[in-house]
């Protein structure tokens, strides 16, 4: 197969204003695929696109996008209340799909969407988050034994503006802080540790003067307990001095740092820093090639199971469960309510 033509929908802050690290950069760069259409429901980012990368097609009528243009692929930078819109247009036109974390605003909204691309035989595959995948690369070459980690701590802080647009309207986003700051910490937590047997959540509506004016939280707190022991907990805020994307996990005889800069791996004797593995300066750039290697049949593996990406979100709403009930609450008993108990073993649990 020849390159592919793919199509990019979004130009937010997930398509192409993250300077350094824009899905449409990665895109446009790719030896493997012409980007031969882009989709934007403001007219605005499309001309402003146009500017930099002339003689793509460009639409703001995004259902035209997908019945117009012939695509091999398609990438969905658009935020979830606005791709679930068109996710099950490309289902039914077998359109292999990579789309930007968070995978659903709610666990059944995911379960119906995977389930339309299973019934298609077609890939949808959901963004990872690129310390943990480059971590995890590092450790299929160097590690002589698994390393299973008995505590995990992870940090999402930002400092978005003081509106906070579609990510305040719970109906739009269908959670705050800890869904779309906090989801690429807790899928590196399931994917490393599994699914806990319990969380304990906490969250506000309190960082901002104008707390009024949106309703889902900008502050939250989860505490996981797994069922060897082990502990997680992860923190998340829409409103910090310092913005960061930080998760350590700590095993038996090493600690694993992750962050935007790389992962660093020391020993827990508080010796030296023993390796630190970068993390590419376009965090898109090897999922990008991975995926369009994966649709055009050049790798024997099809594409991550992405049904892994349901346990995340089952913890995600425990979480939020845990916050209107004041108890502890299980992910595997939603699981079960979703008849998802037997979720297929996915290539990459365990993680490390």
């Amino acid at each position: 197969m020849g390159r592919l033509r793919v199509g990019l929908m979004g130009l937010g802050s997930g398509g192409s204003q993250l300077v350094g690290s824009s899905l449409c950069e990665g895109l446009a760069s790719s030896a493997r695929c012409y980007l031969v259409s882009v989709g934007a429901a403001r007219p605005h980012r499309l001309e402003r696109f146009s500017a930099t990368y002339p003689g793509v097609s460009t639409y703001d009528d995004l259902r035209s996008m997908i019945v117009e243009c012939p695509l091999d692929a398609l990438f969905i930078a658009l935020p979830p209340h606005l791709r679930s819109q068109y996710l099950p247009l490309a289902a039914e036109r077998a359109i292999p799909v990579w789309a930007l974390t968070p995978p659903g605003r709610s666990l059944a909204e995911a379960v119906e969407t995977f389930s339309a691309f299973e019934t298609a035989k077609c890939p949808l595959v959901v963004s990872r988050w690129a310390p943990a995948t480059a971590a995890q690369a590092h450790l299929q070459v160097t590690s002589e034994k698994p390393f299973r980690p008995h505590f995990a701590q992870g940090r999402a802080m930002a400092c978005v503006p003081e509106s906070l647009d579609w990510r305040g309207d719970r109906s739009r986003a269908g959670g705050g802080a800890l869904l779309h700051l906090g989801y690429p910490l807790v899928d590196a937590i399931v994917m490393c540790m599994g699914v806990p047997a319990n969380g304990y959540a906490v969250a506000a509506v309190i960082s901002r003067p104008t707390a009024a004016s949106y309703d889902t939280e900008d502050t939250a707190s989860v505490v996981c307990q797994f069922g060897n022991g082990a502990i997680a907990s992860i923190d998340a805020c829409w409103t910090t001095a310092k913005p960061c994307c930080e998760l350590t996990l700590s095993g038996e005889e090493k600690t694993y740092s992750f962050s935007s800069d790389g992962v660093t791996v020391t020993d827990n004797a508080c010796q030296t820093t023993a390796e630190v593995v970068p993390v590419l300066r376009n965090v898109f750039a090897t999922e990008v090639e991975t995926f369009l290697a994966a649709v055009a049949g050049e790798s024997e593996h099809r594409p991550a199971a992405q049904r892994g990406h349901l346990r995340a979100l089952a913890v995600i709403e425990a979480a939020y469960l845990s916050v209107r009930t004041g108890e502890a609450e299980s992910p595997a008993s939603l699981l079960e309510l979703h008849r998802l108990a037997e979720i297929e073993p996915i290539e990459e649990e365990p993680a490390v």
